[in-house]
């Protein structure tokens, strides 16, 4: 079942109906909310679950189209941690590889939104738009 939510993600990633500008409002919709949700009791499942589960978190994150705010970080921050807490040398691997990655996504894409947003000229700062889509 598990790979066939990992093929199942990687053909929904590419779809234009899991893009950020369709589903701005309700980050309850997004696939990483989606993906916590369904993987919720992760922690109870057997190492090789937990590791898979935590790979696709990875692959996620490593992914350019996803969409992201600080709340589903810090919710996926928080899943990884109870991983790396309870778990064995594999499952902890691969959370600290899954919460690496999932802050270095989302400081890039605030960096992408910092010089998208702001224009700055010589004394004064302009705001040029509140939406940003990640390339």
């Amino acid at each position: 079942m598990l790979f066939t939510f990992e093929v199942g993600f990687g053909k929904q990633e590419k779809q234009a109906c899991f893009t950020v500008s369709n589903r701005i409002e309700y980050d309850s919709l997004w696939l990483p909310a989606q993906l916590l949700f369904a993987t919720s009791s992760t922690p109870a499942q057997c190492e090789d679950t937990q590791v898979h589960v935590l790979r696709v978190v990875l692959s996620l994150a490593c992914s350019a189209g996803w969409a992201l705010n600080g709340r589903l970080v810090m919710l996926m921050l928080g899943r990884c941690a109870e991983a790396y807490d309870a778990g064995t040398q594999p499952v902890r691997a691969a959370a600290q590889a899954a919460a690496s990655q999932t802050l270095t996504a989302f400081c890039t894409f605030l960096g992408e939104y910092s010089v998208r947003a702001y224009s700055i000229s010589p004394g004064r700062v302009y705001p040029k738009s509140n939406v940003v889509q990640r390339k």
